[in-house]
Order: structure tokens, then sequence, then C-alpha cells
């Protein structure tokens, strides 16, 4: 069955997309001035070497680029081809790659903490 729902004007294939997407709009209402926020963009097209990818969420944060990847049942026993991508991403300029597990996307505490963890790793990155 083909999942596709649009919130915000935005597009998102799954629903674990969805609700990540809906706790980093939290975060970003709530905890950031307008001056100083980040931006997110679910399923930005890109090309790099060799591939054209739709990353789960492009977050924008103090000048720098970070991708989240919402992993699902499907990322099991993937991890080493998730692992090239991430290289991939990260060879092409991007500042940070981190996976949310689906584990994560279940208990809201447990992706607010998470979510936060990747915001403050991508803006200490360089």
């Amino acid at each position: 069955m083909l999942f596709r729902s649009a919130e915000d004007g935005l597009l998102f294939t799954n629903e674990g997309e969805r609700t990540v997407y809906r706790a980093l709009k939290k975060i970003q209402e709530k905890e950031f001035p307008h001056e100083e926020s980040i931006g997110i963009y679910p399923l930005p097209r890109g090309r790099v070497p060799a591939h054209t990818w739709e990353p789960d969420i492009l977050v924008t944060y103090k000048g720098r680029v970070g991708v989240l990847e919402v992993d699902g049942p499907s990322h099991n026993g993937r991890r080493a081809l998730d692992r090239t991508r991430d290289h991939v991403l990260l060879d092409s300029g991007v500042a940070f790659v981190d996976r949310v597990p689906v584990e994560a996307i279940a208990d809201p505490a447990e992706l607010t903490a998470t979510l936060k963890r990747f915001l403050r790793r991508l803006g200490d990155s360089r």
C-alpha cells in the first residue's frame, strides 16, 4: 500500500517521516527564536556522484546542512548499504547524517531526545 500524505504543503511517503517532521516543527516553533532557527525540508531530491537520491529530511542549522534518515523495518539488515549512502552524502558536503530508528518514532520523549542530539551535533559539526 502506497502512503502519500501532505502537510504544510510538503509531501511524505510514510508515517515515520511525517512524525519526525512534526517533532522537528515543534522544536522549531517552541525552542528557537525566529532569527536563529532551523529549516526543515522533507524529501528533497538531489544529485550526488552517480546517484539521484531523496533524503528523508534535510535540516539546515547554523549555516550547516544535515540529513535525517527515518529507518523503518525495511532497513533491517541494510546497515552497510545505509552507511555507504551516508558517506556519499558526507563526501558531497552534508555536514552530518543521522538515522532515526523506528523505535524512537513510537516514543515521543525518545524522538525529541534523538532530534535534539542531532541538532546539537549538526550545530557543532565542522
